[in-house]
């Protein structure tokens, strides 16, 4: 059996996954946030994010009415229960379930190289609705998938060597 999932839920970090966290990505990602909710994410782009708060406004804004109850973040449980509430969210909005972060990994990964790739997949599904075009930083995110395993159903460049 192999000692490496390709399944980041069950905890194990997949080798690519874990390979790189992009700053220039998290810069184009604090940019489409910011302009698109009202919230300003502050100094630490993951610490702004942890308590779900923005990520539920984010996807209310994308697709109004996707979390009826964003919580005052007072105690953890309230700011993972807005986690929860993204992620259950999104999944209905139409991101896969392997492009999908868990609440662990925004508490306790350092790297958040999985946080960065749901919301690079967000921002791919909202230009795949009518009449949404992601902000100009953004366009390349929603022409370019995650490069995590699993998205081999994705868009595919026929031009790309297999394997090189």
């Amino acid at each position: 059996m192999s000692s490496v999932s390709p399944c980041p839920a069950d905890g194990v970090p997949h080798p690519q996954l874990a390979q790189k966290y992009d700053p220039q990505r998290e810069r184009e990602l604090r940019a489409w946030i910011e302009g698109t909710t009202p919230r300003r994410i502050g100094d630490s782009f993951m610490d702004g994010l942890k308590d779900g708060v923005i990520l539920c406004e984010l996807i209310n804004k994308l697709q109004p009415g996707s979390v009826q109850k964003v919580n005052e973040p007072t105690q953890n449980w309230h700011k993972l229960e807005n986690i929860g509430n993204f992620l259950r969210a999104i999944t209905r909005y139409g991101v896969k379930p392997h492009d999908i972060f868990e609440a662990n990994d925004l508490f306790e990964n350092p790297t958040h190289t999985q946080v960065q790739s749901t919301l690079i997949a967000l921002a791919s599904q909202g230009s795949a609705e009518p009449g949404m075009t992601p902000p100009e930083p953004l366009k390349h995110l929603a022409l370019a998938p995650p490069t995590h395993a699993g998205t081999h159903d994705d868009k595919v460049d026929p031009n790309e060597v297999p394997g090189g």
